[in-house]
């Protein structure tokens, strides 16, 4: 049985008697009554620990950046650099070329190393060890994303939604049950770029009929969590068809999308269960290509800004924290449109008109 995520809530790591946590407890030792501009880079990791740990980072998360950044500091002290004041960006590109060229580390590995460096070097510019920010701007391990080969263009959710509702036609009483749903769901995702974590938290309670919205609960728990946010349903059809469902699901605790007719009220599917029902989809429409559910998210968000709508928009329906998120991932041009960008606005087009 898969176990379920717990959130753990704020825990201290120097308590334990784990091998990991006695190194945190003596690192932390090394800290104490040392201002953050005079720490080493041992009591720099051991209060970095010690905050992730009291922010809601759960002992497993806060275990593997420990070792991430242990296996960092191992290195950087054989550079030569002993205080967190001597950490730049130098001293991080050299250790991105000694982990690429010289030990193969694989771009997934690499991309590990970057999200740890990165909230530590962003801890360390918070207690004033740094003066900026050595990781700001700098991309580690697999190549920047442009996001183009992650949307589905409308041809493609036309086939989509075309083979599914060829499905739920079915005559069959029970197959054709779970049908109309993965239809239902399929075009929920569409119209509304929920996250599937959000989707399979839905209940019928969520549900406004009246303003055509739906609330999702958000991503993450603890001080982390991002809060509950509406999103519209503003397709008359598909509300409409979120109506008809509701009335053979009269329980405003159950699941808009459950796993099955007489599921317990409460019961819906898992992320997992709607990640291999969106790749059995793909191939029931014949894409040619492999397809998971965050496909959706970014074939939403993306189509909404190639149609000119506003960022600032795109952040509140996407639910992001900051419009650096919608930005870096979702705003991305193809080479041709890049071209065709080029040719629009070059100067020399431009005189020539």
């Amino acid at each position: 049985m898969a176990r379920r995520m717990t959130y753990f809530g704020p825990f201290d790591p120097t308590e334990g008697d784990l091998v990991w946590q006695k190194t945190v407890r003596a690192w932390v030792g090394e800290a104490r009554d040392v201002a953050p501009a005079g720490w080493t880079l041992r009591a720099a990791a051991g209060r970095y620990v010690q905050h992730r740990a009291a922010m809601g980072c759960s002992p497993r998360s806060a275990a593997g950046e420990y070792y991430r950044l242990s296996v960092w500091i191992r290195w950087a002290l054989g550079q030569g650099a002993e205080h967190a004041c001597d950490v730049d960006r130098s001293l991080i590109l050299a250790f991105v070329t000694h982990c690429q060229a010289e030990n193969g580390y694989a771009p997934n590995t690499m991309v590990s190393y970057r999200q740890v460096l990165s909230l530590f070097t962003k801890f360390l510019l918070s207690q004033g060890a740094v003066q900026t920010d050595p990781m700001l701007g700098l991309w580690i391990g697999r190549a920047m994303p442009t996001g183009a080969q992650h949307v589905l263009t409308s041809a493609e959710l036309n086939d989509l939604v075309a083979a599914l509702a060829r499905r739920a036609a079915c005559p069959d009483r029970r197959w054709g049950w779970h049908y109309r749903r993965d239809l239902l769901m399929c075009k929920v995702l569409i119209a509304t770029g929920i996250r599937v974590s959000e989707l399979c938290g839905l209940r019928w309670r969520d549900f406004d009929a009246a303003g055509g919205t739906l609330t999702v609960a958000g991503k993450g728990s603890g001080p982390f969590a991002i809060r509950a946010r509406r999103v519209f349903v503003c397709d008359p059809r598909l509300l409409m068809e979120l109506q008809a469902w509701q009335r053979e699901q009269a329980d405003p605790e159950r699941a808009l999308f459950p796993p099955r007719r007489r599921a317990p009220v409460g019961k819906g599917l898992t992320p997992g269960a709607v990640d291999r029902l969106v790749k059995s989809w793909a191939v029931l429409a014949e894409l040619g290509r492999p397809l998971h559910a965050h496909v959706f998210r970014h074939t939403f968000c993306s189509h909404l800004i190639a149609n000119g709508a506003d960022v600032y928009s795109v952040q509140q329906l996407m639910g992001h924290r900051r419009v650096e998120v919608t930005l870096d991932v979702y705003l991305h041009l193809t080479e041709g449109e890049v071209r065709e960008q080029w040719q629009q606005h070059t100067p020399l087009a431009a005189a020539s008109r």
